[in-house]
C-alpha cells in the first residue's frame, strides 16, 4: 500500500517517491505541485506489486482525506509515517497573505495543521482511525486528526532515525516574505503561524513564549 498527496491538475504534476523503512508502505507525493482555484488537497492510498514497490495499480485508489483549497497554493505536501506507525501528514493554511483568519490557529479546521492519523487500523467504514494518544481526540470543537498547528505551508518532515533524538519530528516550513523556520515538531505544539512568522511577531499582541520557536531560521 502507499499514500499520496494528489492536487487536481490540468497538467501531469512532478512526483516524487521515498521508500519507508517498513515495506511494503511506500510514499509518493507532489508538494509543489498546483491545482485550478477552489481545488483541493487529497491524501489516497494505492496497492504496490508484491514483486516491484515501484510499480502501483492507479485503479486501486482509496482517498483518504481531502482538504477543499480556495487558492492554487499551500497545499501542504509534507508527510510520513512515523516509528509509531501513525500517518503524519501536512496541510497549508489557506494561503490569504498573514492568515488574517487565523485558519492555522483554528482548532475546528485542518488547514495549517499536521494531522496524526492511524490508516493501518481503519475505524468501520472510515479511512482511518483517530489514535487515541493524539493531543485532541475528543474535546468539542477540535478536529482529532490535529497533532499540532499553527504551520503556513509544511512541504517537508521527517522523523529522526538516529540517536541522541530518535522519533523526532522535524518540519520545514516556508515564511511569507521576510523568514524561512526548520522546525522539531511537539505533540500537540502550536508552531505559531499566523501570528508569527519565525522568531518574528506578525501580530503585535503576539506573546512569543506561547509558540514552539523554529530551531533554526533564515
Amino acid at each position: 500500500s502507499s499514500a499520496s498527496i494528489r492536487r487536481p491538475s490540468s497538467t501531469r504534476p512532478r512526483i516524487r517517491s521515498i521508500s519507508e523503512a517498513r515495506a511494503p508502505w511506500r510514499r509518493v507525493c507532489d508538494p509543489e505541485g498546483r491545482s485550478e482555484a477552489g481545488g483541493g488537497a487529497v491524501v489516497a492510498s494505492y496497492r504496490v506489486s508484491a514483486t516491484n514497490p515501484d510499480v502501483a495499480d492507479p485503479a486501486s485508489g482509496e482517498i483518504v482525506v481531502t482538504l477543499q483549497k480556495p487558492h492554487q497554493v499551500h497545499f501542504g505536501g509534507g508527510f510520513c509515517f512515523g516509528p509509531d506507525g501513525m500517518l503524519y501528514v501536512g496541510f497549508g493554511d489557506t494561503a490569504a497573505p498573514d492568515d488574517p483568519e487565523r485558519v492555522a490557529q483554528s482548532m475546528g479546521l485542518l488547514d495549517g495543521k499536521i494531522l496524526r492519523l492511524d490508516v493501518r487500523n481503519p475505524a468501520p467504514g472510515r479511512p482511518y482511525a483517530i489514535p487515541q494518544d493524539n493531543p485532541w481526540p475528543s474535546v468539542q470543537g477540535v478536529r482529532p486528526e490535529i497533532f499540532a498547528y499553527g504551520v503556513r505551508h509544511p512541504w517537508r518532515m521527517s522523523f529522526d532515525r538516529e540517536s541522541p533524538a530518535p522519533g523526532t519530528l522535524w518540519l520545514g516550513d516556508p515564511g511569507q516574505k521576510r523568514r524561512e523556520e526548520i522546525d522539531v515538531v511537539p505533540r500537540g505544539g502550536n508552531m505559531g503561524w499566523g501570528l508569527m512568522e519565525g522568531n518574528e511577531k506578525r501580530d503585535p499582541s503576539a506573546t512569543p513564549s506561547k509558540y514552539v520557536a523554529p530551531v533554526f531560521e533564515y
